[in-house]
């Protein structure tokens, strides 16, 4: 994946927003060398947390690769997991 870091960054902005109580969807382009793209959605409804990982395929169609449903502590713990990572780098 490129730009990995600026994910984390996003993640961990949208986390901070979900923890306040903010209910929003967000969006994330992910690439990778071989220029296979993916769309991140995050959705924070009534403090559950969906995220869908979506392939954009060659065609232009799109695909759902992942799904995930939980908690805001949850998230948070992810997300805050993920930083941890990103300081180890």
């Amino acid at each position: 994946m490129l730009d990995g870091m600026r994910l984390v960054a996003g993640l961990e902005q949208l986390r901070l927003a979900v923890i306040a109580g903010g209910g929003k969807v967000s969006w994330f382009e992910l690439f990778d060398i071989h220029g296979n793209e993916w769309l991140l959605e995050v959705r924070c409804v009534n403090r559950v947390v969906a995220v869908q990982l979506w392939y954009k395929g060659k065609d232009d169609g799109v695909f759902t690769d992942f799904c995930w449903d939980g908690g805001v502590g949850e998230f948070d713990r992810a997300v805050r997991r993920l930083r941890s990572f990103e300081k180890i780098q």
